[in-house]
């Protein structure tokens, strides 16, 4: 029954637009020579290593063209790389889009980070908007799996990339999601719901695998996925850093009229993320060559000196090593107050990581009508667009 409604269920919850680019968008590529992707990258140093760089699942009824002035934003002002993938049947992508076959094209640009640009998992971020956050969340669940339990990303499909081909223990620096769903059934209409024999996109029930830091920003007023999606997958995360209930939001409008405080949080989890992978890695330049594998790899919370706790983007995190789980303090209370995300009508700092960042380019007030399907508008139409990169 599901094998025939398939394909008519996918056209309820795909919602592919025109192509909004063509082959001579600037920095676009095609991993495996068939899935277009942009991939920017930032010309800043870090003393720490290569960069960060996000992974980006862009939402519904919206492509690659739709999202690549903001992606470069995000590159720089956060300072970080970014790559974005298109669904198949969406952009310039032929075919038709299933769930199956997002999670294939997200695991296959996972690998093209590792495998091609030789990326260490631990300096990319997985960054899910609304849709894609199913991608982001299933991704990061499968490589946090035990082993013997991986799937095949595509069951059935004889071109699909297994997913033992991760490290085994190696894992993502965190992820963000923005907007995210629990569930493709909660957010459709109850009449629509009733065609679906199955769920789609549970990103509900496996989050709960998923041990590096979350980041989940959801909108107050979002009247497409509501906020209670992302306060249900934040209760559900075990290393969750911070659900940022931004005030006022809608579900297409963070962008736009929430520009300051959208940019300066993801900053502020990306500083947190840096310090935490040096800490990491000033541990493992300490310890000897000789040490067995048998041995633990991680440090518990309580070893870290209680100066690593000074920076305030460090304090917001659960656990300061990623992947790993917090465990009570043996310290007792602290003196000292661990501040909260700011609020959109808050004077924000600017982060040290982020000073002498080109100023943010203006933003137009155009809005879009909400489809009572899951239907993110085109994040392109609310930018000024910015020099393409040569």
């Amino acid at each position: 029954f599901f094998g025939w409604m398939g394909p008519v269920i996918s056209k309820y919850v795909f919602l592919p637009p025109h192509a909004t680019y063509d082959k001579n968008l600037h920095n676009l590529i095609f991993i495996d020579n068939k899935i277009p992707a942009l991939f920017f990258e930032t010309s800043t140093q870090n003393r720490n290593g290569p960069p960060f760089t996000i992974l980006f699942s862009h939402g519904n009824a919206e492509d690659l063209g739709c999202v690549a002035a903001w992606l470069k934003v995000i590159r720089d002002y956060c300072q970080v790389n970014v790559l974005a993938y298109e669904y198949e049947g969406y952009g310039l992508h032929v075919g038709e889009p299933s769930e199956e076959k997002v999670y294939r094209d997200c695991s296959a640009a996972y690998n093209w980070l590792t495998n091609v640009k030789k990326l260490p998992a631990e300096k990319i971020i997985l960054f899910g908007r609304s849709l894609g956050s199913g991608p982001t969340v299933h991704l990061a669940a499968e490589i946090f799996a035990p082993l013997s339990t991986r799937s095949l990303v595509a069951c059935g499909c004889r071109n699909s990339t297994p997913l033992l081909a991760y490290d085994d223990g190696k894992c993502p620096a965190g992820i963000v999601l923005q907007s995210p769903l629990s569930s493709v059934i909660s957010v459709v209409s109850s009449t629509l719901a009733a065609f679906i024999p199955v769920d789609m996109f549970t990103n509900i029930s496996k989050i709960e695998r998923v041990q590096c830091p979350v980041l989940i920003i959801h909108g107050s007023e979002d009247s497409v996925v509501p906020f209670e999606h992302g306060k249900a997958l934040s209760k559900r995360a075990p290393n969750l850093w911070q659900l940022y209930q931004m005030k006022g939001a809608g579900h297409n409008d963070m962008e736009e009229n929430f520009t300051t405080s959208y940019l300066t949080t993801l900053t502020a989890f990306i500083h947190a993320l840096n310090k935490s992978n040096q800490y990491v890695t000033d541990i493992q330049r300490q310890q000897p060559k000789s040490k067995k594998k048998s041995q633990r790899d991680c440090t518990e919370i309580d070893e870290i000196p209680d100066e690593t706790f000074d920076d305030p983007a460090v304090q917001y995190l659960p656990s300061p090593l990623p992947g790993t789980t917090r465990k009570p303090s043996m310290r007792g209370p602290s003196s000292k107050t661990v501040p909260s995300l700011p609020s959109p009508g808050d004077a924000l700092p600017t982060p040290s990581l982020i000073k002498n960042i080109p100023s943010l380019p203006s933003l137009s007030e155009d809005s879009d009508a909400i489809s009572p399907t899951l239907h993110d508008s085109p994040t392109s139409k609310t930018i000024t667009p910015i020099a393409d990169d040569p």
